[in-house]
């Protein structure tokens, strides 16, 4: 089989462009299997166009180290994406300099301007902004990796809920505004009685999640903030920290 020049040359091209497209995919976590295949089908081509003809030795050789090489990194990439377990961190800091540019929960004439106070953590008083939630409904959206199954949130509030006030947070499972919801905090179990700080913390399953464009809604339902309100029955909220797990396949 006589393969020209200009083949070769538009050969390596595209493989460059499949190459690429894999570590595109990898760093914004959208792998699909069709990436797999089709690397797959390049380098089994790449192998055809290496060893078709002969050659000396140490010509075949260094041939080999470099098909070897990219058999090994196209080995890895169909590991950390289709069997290790991964676990992705974000961290939402409600009030720092990048919230106040570009605020994390929305709509922001849903929550107050940032504000600050002094608290005493490890017996050391600390500097801690946050907002208050001001309306019942807030939203946080989140990019979701490819196959990730499990979303634990964390999420540290004030206690400052009237009498048989409560807290829930959902995700969004429909494109109709349907959301799946976990109560988070309800006073009356909680039976806290002082306005202290607490961390609450929940998770969903992933499976029947609503992403768009890869992203997750959250909405943050605060029901007693749905009526006739002082700023004296506000939430104020600390900080959000997410965590997201991908299972392997094995």
């Amino acid at each position: 089989m006589k393969v020209t020049q200009d083949f070769v040359k538009w050969f390596l091209s595209m493989l460059c462009l499949v190459l690429l497209t894999n570590l595109v995919a990898i760093i914004f976590g959208v792998y699909r299997p069709w990436i797999a295949y089709l690397t797959i089908i390049f380098l089994l081509a790449l192998f055809f166009l290496i060893f078709r003809k002969k050659e000396e030795g140490h010509l075949k050789f260094a041939k080999l180290v470099i098909i070897l090489s990219m058999i090994f990194l196209f080995g890895y990439l169909i590991y950390i994406n289709f069997i290790s377990t991964q676990t992705f961190t974000y961290f939402y800091d409600i009030g720092d300099s990048k919230d106040s540019i570009n605020p994390y929960l929305t709509p922001i004439e849903r929550t107050s301007n940032v504000s600050s106070e002094l608290v005493a953590i490890n017996d050391l008083l600390t500097n801690v902004t946050y907002r208050n939630l001001s309306s019942r409904f807030v939203y946080l959206s989140i990019e979701i990796p490819w196959r990730a199954n499990n979303l634990t949130i964390e999420m540290k509030i004030k206690n400052n809920f009237p009498r048989n006030g409560r807290m829930l947070i959902g995700q969004s499972t429909s494109k109709n505004g349907d959301y799946d919801y976990i109560e988070v905090y309800n006073k009356s179990i909680f039976n806290i009685s002082q306005k202290n700080w607490v961390t609450i913390k929940t998770s969903f399953n992933l499976t029947n999640s609503y992403l768009e464009n890869n992203k997750l809604k959250l909405l943050i339902n605060t029901p007693h903030l749905a009526g006739n309100i002082t700023n004296l029955d506000y939430i104020p909220i600390d900080w959000i920290n997410l965590t997201i797990k991908r299972n392997g396949i094995f």
